[in-house]
């Protein structure tokens, strides 16, 4: 083996223990709260599940696929179509 890679070994042995000694309390306290972080996070999934079942049970019901048709329109009447009168211009003469 050469001079770097032990060098670089140990580098990072070291590198490693002394982070682990600096945030040993931290990692132990996250370790220990572990339980009561998993109840918190179940107690608000459940809250949220009951949120959510809330919601639903307050959606109207779909509308129906039936398509709606039109009201028809009424019969046609027997109309008299009278024409439109056209102007007499030499009239006015």
């Amino acid at each position: 083996m050469t001079l770097n890679v032990v060098l670089a070994a140990v580098a990072v042995i070291l590198w490693g223990t002394s982070y682990g000694l600096y945030f040993a309390r931290d990692i132990r306290r996250w370790w220990r709260l572990r339980p009561q972080r998993r109840a918190q996070q179940a107690a608000a999934r459940a809250q949220r599940i009951a949120a959510y079942q809330a919601w639903t049970r307050n959606i109207p019901p779909p509308r129906s696929r039936k398509p709606v048709m039109p009201v028809p329109l009424p019969e046609p009447h027997s109309a008299q179509i009278v024409p439109f009168p056209r102007a007499r211009r030499h009239a006015r003469r």
